[in-house]
């Protein structure tokens, strides 16, 4: 993950300037403090604007359709505080402008807005695109006066700038660095002959808009070493070289934006797989997958904390129901006491509280306790008593072990779910379950009338479902599938549940099919990083879903198994 440069800035400002400028702000929301979006009328057509301040994914753009499902906002049912300040002052305003200051990640938007008094007021929205530091800022033009920020500064956060409402509005400190664009290669020569650091580093700390990303790419197309510091030892030629490739970058000459396929970088040339005709479309694709993963994790690890709760607490109530391998030995022995000193009713007067007689089932001698102010006969009953409480518990601990278990393997089953989950709608569709079977959390409750959607392919004229949770797997069976369809499952662990559709009611599958479906039932299964799975499946007509069962969970006869490699 890299950072918005200030040369990324101005490449993205220049191309979507047209589109901006002279723009009337239509509407303006805010999910959350760090993130604005404002939607735009210009040339007959509506844009919406989109700028985040988080940290890690500081940044704006146009949104882009194609880039749609990675951008998902959950509004407040009250906005927050600079929103209603930015309504106020900037809707169906018109920008009249857009400006970054020289070598900044700074966009300042310049508006024409109206003020309480329907008097004419000029306003700057700042945002200020740095890392932690990012905010946005809404500022009076003419008296640099701060009308408002999205994150309050104070004294106790800067010791070097102070940012709320009634103070004035100054730039961060600025860092002074060379402007590669105004220097001779000779001086760029001279300062190369005292680099005391990495090449890329020292690129990135003596020039301005040079990212370190940028200067390792740099090195990496002209084969310089990065790892130690190698300044010394370039050429005159090569250096010459660099200087003359740092000017086409910083000039912008010849732009090709594009994404690595792991959306760990982005570059404005044409270096990785994914090649972007603009490059607002890079960054939107770029930062729009970035933060819709770390949500998709944030997400996923919350719910994972809710399920790992309730798994910690039913294997605790499984480790309190085990009696131990002795206690099956003990329940027998009351019933030896019992029958010995039955066979031995005869005896009277016991005088002492332990008594040696010949044990009626094995013949050996065995020492009992008894109550001296009892008879035989009735110790023995108080020992038959003992077996019979004995008997009822282990039956009761048996049972109720079974019934946590079944728990405990249905708690599994959802983490195994959240873990194979990739997609928000698929961990809506989980978070959904555990609301149900955990109403005292603070999961979202179920939309019941929203339609389960299964992902679906079609491989030689079969149409195969993939089940990505409990929900969805249940509904396969339950609602999707006919008797003579095909499932398909991983043996012996969690997973999706696979269907082939059988509309022409064949008794078995072509191989190819079967071996897709297992496939897919394996790869979307606890097995998925192992070499081999074993997969098992049958027709649709032998499973059975016990009474009370839970989602997902069937029983099945007349399986066959295949082996797949993955």
């Amino acid at each position: 993950m890299i950072n918005f440069d200030s040369l990324t800035l101005t490449a993205l400002l220049n191309e979507i300037k047209p589109v901006v400028e002279n723009a009337r702000v239509q509407k303006i929301r805010q999910p959350n403090r760090q993130e604005l979006i404002l939607t735009l009328r210009s040339n007959s057509k509506n844009n919406t604007l989109f700028i985040s301040t988080k940290p890690s994914f500081a940044h704006l753009c146009l949104l882009e359709e194609k880039n749609k499902k990675y951008r998902l906002f959950d509004f407040p049912t009250s906005p927050p505080m600079f929103c209603m300040l930015l309504r106020k002052y900037l809707e169906n305003s018109k920008i009249e402008k857009v400006v970054q200051p020289p070598h900044e990640r700074i966009v300042e938007f310049y508006f024409t807005a109206y003020g309480e008094l329907g008097e004419t007021i000029k306003l700057v929205l700042a945002v200020e695109l740095m890392g932690k530091h990012s905010n946005m800022i809404l500022y009076n033009a003419d008296t640099k006066i701060i009308v408002g920020c999205a994150h309050n500064v104070g004294e106790e956060k800067s010791k070097t700038r102070e940012l709320a409402g009634g103070l004035n509005y100054v730039y961060p400190p600025k860092t002074y660095k060379k402007d590669i664009l105004e220097i001779s290669f000779e001086e760029f020569f001279a300062l190369s002959r005292s680099i005391k650091t990495t090449f890329p580093n020292w690129l990135n700390e003596t020039f301005y808009d040079i990212s370190i990303p940028m200067a390792k790419e740099l090195c990496k197309a002209n084969n310089i070493p990065v790892a130690d510091d190698f300044g010394f030892a370039l050429s005159q030629e090569l250096l010459k070289k660099v200087f003359e490739e740092l000017k086409e970058k910083l000039l912008l000459n010849n732009i090709k934006p594009s994404v690595s396929n792991d959306f760990e970088e982005f570059s404005l040339n044409d270096i990785y797989e994914n090649k972007c005709e603009k490059v607002n479309f890079m960054v939107d694709l770029y930062f729009g997958k970035n933060s819709f993963n770390e949500m998709l994790e944030r997400k996923r690890k919350s719910l994972k904390s809710l399920v790992d709760r309730e798994i910690k607490k039913v294997k605790r109530l499984i480790k309190k129901l085990s009696l131990g391998d002795d206690f099956e030995e003990k329940i027998l022995l009351y019933k030896q006491m019992a029958d010995t000193l039955m066979a031995n009713i005869h005896l009277k007067n016991l005088l002492k509280n332990k008594v040696e007689l010949n044990n009626v089932h094995t013949g050996e001698s065995i020492v009992i306790e008894v109550d001296t102010a009892l008879s035989i006969n009735d110790n023995a009953q108080n020992y038959y008593k003992l077996y019979s409480k004995a008997k009822k518990t282990k039956i009761s601990n048996e049972e109720l072990y079974e019934k946590y278990k079944e728990k405990e393997n249905y708690f599994l089953s959802i983490n195994s779910a959240l873990d194979l989950a990739q997609d928000v709608e698929i961990l809506s569709e989980i978070e959904e379950e555990i609301s149900l079977i955990l109403p005292k959390q603070k999961a979202k409750p179920p939309e019941k009338s929203k339609k389960v959607v299964i992902e679906s392919l079609e491989e030689k004229g079969y149409e195969i479902f993939i089940g990505k949770n409990n929900k969805q797997n249940d509904y396969i069976v339950s609602k999707l599938a006919s008797p003579e369809d095909f499932w398909f499952h991983v043996h012996g662990d969690f997973g999706s549940h696979v269907l082939v559709k059988n509309k022409k009611k064949e008794d078995m599958l072509p191989d190819k099919i079967i071996l897709k479906a297992a496939t897919l039932a394996a790869k979307y299964s606890e097995k998925k990083n192992d070499t081999k799975a074993d997969v098992i499946y049958t027709k649709r007509k032998y499973l059975r879903k016990p009474p009370a069962a839970n989602l997902g969970y069937v029983t099945y006869k007349n399986e066959k198994e295949i082996t797949v490699e993955l």
